[in-house]
This record gives C-alpha cells, structure tokens and sequence, in this order.
C-alpha cells in the first residue's frame, strides 16, 4: 500500500491544492472548496497534561465535530496523557460518549459530503482560530450533510430533545434539489415517525424516546430528493426562488468578510470601493425576477448595485437602528435566462458612506 503524505498549515502559506488547511482550536465560517482541518485539545486548558484539568463534554465535542464535517472539513482531536501514559478519566468519558453516538449515527458523518447549505438557525459557531468556544444550541438550529451513494440528506438536530416538535425550514418551498421528500427517519430508531413536508418546512415530532443520551443530537435521514450534493453553485429553490446567503458566496472582494458575530452569518467590512460578493448560480428557471436584499445599516444614503447577466440595478439600503437590525430593501425587476454558472454580484454604489453595513443576503424571487 502507498502512503500519501499530507501537509496542514495555519495559513496560505502553500499554492492552492498542495496543503491542508488548519485551524487551531477554530473552524470555517462556511462550506469550503477544498477539505480542511480542525486540530484541538479535549483540554479546555492544556494540548498537554495538567492537574485538575478541564475536559470537553460529549455534547460539546459532537456538537463541535458535526459543524466541521457539514462545512467539509474533519477534526484532529489531541488527549494529554499523564507521565504514567493513561488516559484521564473525564477524556475517556467524552471520547466514549462520541464513540457511542457514532455507532448508531455515524452514517451521517462517515462517507458523507456537504449539502447546499451547511446549516440553518440563530445559533452562530464562532469562524477562525481560536474560536471553539461551546455553544448553547436551541430545537431550532441544524446541520446538514449527504451521503451521495445512497442520495440521502441527513439533518442533525443539534439541541432537539424527545418529545420536540421541530421545523426545518431549509426543506420547504425554497430549498435546493429535485424531487419530493418521500421518507424521514431517525438513523437507529425502529419506529416511524411523524412527519409532514410544506411550503413552510419539514416538519418533525420527535418521539418520547430518542436512540441518543441526552443532551446528543438526534439524526434525521431524508430521502426522496436529488441533486443534493454542493458542489460551489448555488441552485434555485422549488419555488423557484435564489437565495444568495452571504455564507455560499463564492468570493469576497475588497476586504470584505464573513462576520458571524450576530443573528445572522453576514458579509461584512464594506468601507473600500472594491468591494463586492459574487455567487455563482445555476439557474433552472429563467424569467422575469424581484430582487431585493436584507441588510443591516445604521447610516442613511446607502445604496446598493447588483450585477447579473448584463444587468445593473441600483436597490436604496434602508437604514435601521444599528449593525444588528436587519431590514428587507425595496425589490428591483431583473430576466434571467437559464443556465449554468450564472455569475451575480453585490456591491455599494458610495461604500465611503457605510458605518456598520452587514449583507445578510440577496434574494431573487419570481416576479
């Protein structure tokens, strides 16, 4: 057998392709090309042994591994033993707990790749080194991954519990794909479950008894859909609709960056001229489209210019109360014509004018 050796580095240090890249005690802000890596300690304190140390809960250390792998990335986990070579009790205790839950969910991990969107709720993981902070997730945040073998799209549930009424609202009217939603089950539970898919969403009543410890993420697997697999391009919902999140953005430029400070994953830092946001897009559907975008901007006289297959329309940003209030702007008409690689752009007309403007995401919708 031939072993292909693999260099990890903390930066761009490497061309393109030639590394993996690293990121110490963190994780991507979004879905990446390329796979990376996440190395941390189940020490809070320490990548060694200490007395009285502090070590990572199941929970946290799951919850931690599901975001990485739905943003294509996998986790390098260190345990410091003490001199006599054991290891600690309260890391056995976690890494047992994961090895559990891995044996009845790791479908939704193992052999998996991204989904279109890595994930859905108000919950946000702190992006970047030295970020992996624990989190309190809610029955309202998810992660998502597929296995492209069996064309089947997993739902994390990261803080649902027995007895959760939940609604995934990624997997109604606007979400990506082909197709229906034709089974939902809950990876090792024999029984069926109650389930209904709508405009609105998919939604889920949880039974009374889940095949997870408590407080461990419970795994939804859903079959009936295609085209699943992310591959870069942003794909337009059954309704027909484009929603341009600021996290599937294929390029960022002029400084501009994803902030994941607030309710939503924004693009942020919009104070030089060259900045912008490109997707690209494939669109299915061509005709006649409203676009508009929700924003937030604590400034007046703001205005915005999106891009599109040779069009240019201007949308008035409007103000409101501060970098963590968003707004929905008027909408512009633009014509689409179907086609792969679409190229969309957003960027300020007077950027000179911004003081706190977040893009949460541009929005085309049938007119």
């Amino acid at each position: 057998m031939v072993k292909v050796g693999v260099i990890t580095t903390k930066g761009t240090t490497m061309p393109p392709g030639a590394d993996v890249l690293d990121f110490e005690r963190g994780q991507a802000c979004t879905i990446q090309k390329r796979y990376w890596q996440t190395d941390t300690s189940i020490s809070v304190n320490s990548w060694g042994y200490i007395d009285n140390d502090i070590y990572k809960s199941a929970p946290d250390m799951l919850h931690s591994l599901i975001d990485i792998v739905s943003k294509n990335g996998g986790l390098l986990l260190n345990v410091g033993p003490p001199p006599n070579g054991t290891i600690p009790i309260a890391a056995q205790a976690t890494f047992l707990n994961m090895g559990d839950w891995l044996k009845t969910n790791g479908d939704a991990i193992y052999k998996t790749r991204p989904y279109h969107l890595f994930g859905e709720g108000t919950t946000q993981v702190p992006c970047g080194s030295f970020s992996d902070t624990s989190k309190n997730f809610t029955n309202s945040d998810f992660r998502f991954t597929i296995n492209p073998a069996s064309n089947t799209l997993y739902v994390l549930c990261m803080g649902a519990k027995a007895g959760d009424k939940i609604l995934i609202k990624s997997l109604g009217a606007s979400r990506v794909g082909t197709g229906s939603i034709t089974t939902v089950n809950i990876l090792s539970l024999l029984q069926p479950v109650i389930w209904t898919s709508t405009a609105s969403g998919l939604e889920v009543t949880l039974p009374s008894t889940l095949p997870v410890a408590p407080g461990l993420p419970p795994v939804l697997s859903v079959v009936g859909l295609s085209d699943i697999q992310w591959d870069g391009i942003v794909r337009q919902g059954q309704d027909n609709s484009i929603n341009l999140y600021a996290t599937l953005a294929n390029s960022f430029t002029g400084n501009v960056v994803l902030d994941v400070s607030g309710d939503f994953v924004t693009a942020s830092k919009w104070g030089s001229a060259t900045g912008a946001v490109q997707w690209l897009v494939k669109i299915r559907e061509g005709g006649n489209y409203k676009v508009s975008v929700l924003s937030a901007e604590p400034s007046s006289g703001l205005l915005g210019e999106i891009s599109v297959q040779n069009q240019n329309q201007i949308i008035n940003i409007p103000r409101t109360a501060s970098s963590t209030v968003f707004a929905k702007s008027n909408s512009v008409p633009v014509t689409l014509s179907a086609g792969n690689s679409v190229l969309i752009q957003f960027k300020l007309q007077n950027p000179q004018l911004q003081k706190g403007f977040e893009l949460a995401t541009v929005q085309l919708v049938p007119a």
